[in-house]
């Protein structure tokens, strides 16, 4: 059976400490946007929702570095699976395949 297309992954990295002013330090995400952002199904919301934290980013200045943490982190789910938020807010791992 074929994979059903690829949603983007959660621009979250897990880093998850929220000290500017709301903004998560790693992300550039608030609470709010991070549940925003699970309840979108369509391929199109989820790659214009991660264009608009680049945009708030670049911004807010300071986020240098999520890019390549981003890159690293679509690389490892490449099949954009989406990543169900744990209690604390950061995405939870799959379990590794078997075999």
């Amino acid at each position: 059976m074929p994979r059903p297309p690829a949603l983007p992954v959660s621009p979250c990295i897990d880093i998850c400490r929220y000290s500017r002013r709301g903004h998560c330090s790693g992300c550039s995400m608030t609470q709010a946007q991070k549940r925003l952002f699970a309840g979108l199904k369509n391929t199109g919301q989820r790659a214009e929702f991660v264009q608009m934290i680049r945009d708030q980013q670049s911004m807010m200045g300071g986020y240098d570095n999520w890019e390549a943490a981003y890159a690293g982190k679509v690389k490892r789910y490449p099949h954009g699976e989406s990543l169900p938020a744990s209690d604390t807010g950061r995405a939870a791992r799959p379990e590794p395949e078997k075999g």
